[in-house]
């Protein structure tokens, strides 16, 4: 069984994008949440280039508590890179990533707790209901059934970014720096003990959500592009069997010409149909493997995945002889 300290220090990463509105109440759930605990704790809240007060009301918040931190990104660079940024900061010997929505319950982070003394390296929480539209709901069960079909690791199914991650399993998630991540396909990619822990999820409590439908097909998309290569490989298989049919009617058509036997009809019809199709799925094919390659173009850059404005980092308490000061910071690695 892996070695627990006896008081460990549990860091809790926060991404948000203009969440004023929901900053006190999340704040008044999970201060609580985190004192049952019967650990150190510190709470980073990842400033993913908010445009409206979310940044100061948070400092509020600091003001009041040395265990709050905070990380300001330059601008807005996307949920992943937030979470990101977090996991490099964060100093605990258990880190949990959550939004600020409060659809992830704070309450349950006690259990994640639990669970990870008892050796499990990650402990996600496991959607046994979501009060989402029966749509979203149909879209992701049948997104992640295929992805889990195709992809070269299993993804849980209705789990999301709220889990814990021991140090361990932190830092193997540090040394995957692509740029365009999956942070639910890369915690699962690392492998190590992993254990469910089943909630509900409930609707939105306070704002508005920062995620729109483009926003999740984007993730959608990374989810497949980044851990599998099948959709290619199908695209190879489906060009091989057209070409093998193609060339029997080719030999076909040939032996009745021979034959004298041709067929009188022209069939223009049902031939510009089938050029319509090929034609379209040609231009399928090239959209897929674009998105590929737009990826790799991406990777080449090296482009650093954020870049931090501001770093406040907290304080975990008496036991903990850190300082903290706001300080302007390097770009990430």
């Amino acid at each position: 069984m892996p070695h627990r300290p006896e008081n460990p220090l549990l860091s809790v990463i926060i991404p948000v994008h203009n969440e004023q509105e929901a900053i006190d109440a999340m704040a008044a759930r999970l201060l609580p949440a985190l004192e049952q605990c019967g650990c150190r704790w510190e709470v980073l809240l990842v400033d993913d280039g908010s445009t409206d007060g979310t940044r100061d009301r948070w400092r509020m918040h600091m003001a009041g508590d040395p265990r709050l931190g905070l990380v300001g990104l330059t601008r807005n660079f996307g949920k992943e890179s937030a979470l990101l940024a977090g996991y490099a900061q964060a100093r605990g010997d258990a880190v949990v990533p959550m939004d600020a929505d409060l659809q992830d319950p704070p309450e349950i982070i006690p259990t994640f707790l639990a669970r990870w003394r008892e050796g499990f390296d990650v402990v996600y929480g496991l959607r046994m209901t979501r009060d989402d539209p029966l749509w979203k709901r149909l879209t992701a069960r049948w997104y992640y059934r295929i992805l889990n079909r195709i992809a070269q690791v299993e993804i849980p199914e209705n789990a999301g970014d709220f889990r814990l991650l021991d140090r361990a399993a932190v830092d193997d998630m540090l040394k995957l720096r692509e740029h365009d991540r999956y942070t639910k396909g890369l915690s699962a990619w690392i492998g190590r003990r992993q254990c469910p822990v089943p909630y509900h999820r409930p609707a939105r409590q306070v704002g508005t959500t920062q995620q729109p439908l483009s926003k999740l097909v984007d993730l959608a998309i990374e989810g497949i592009t980044g851990f599998t290569a099948a959709p290619l490989r199908l695209l190879f298989y489906f060009g091989s069997a057209v070409s093998v049919l193609a060339s029997g009617y080719g030999i076909l058509w040939l032996g009745l010409h021979v034959l004298g036997k041709t067929p009188s009809i022209p069939g223009y019809p049902s031939l510009l149909c089938f050029i319509l199709l090929f034609g379209g799925l040609n231009l399928a094919a090239l959209g897929l493997i674009g998105e590929y390659l737009a990826r790799i173009y991406r990777e080449v850059k090296s482009r650093p995945a954020y870049l931090i404005e501001v770093l406040h980092l907290p304080s975990a308490g008496p036991a903990d002889g850190r300082g903290t000061g706001d300080r302007q910071a390097t770009p990430a690695p």
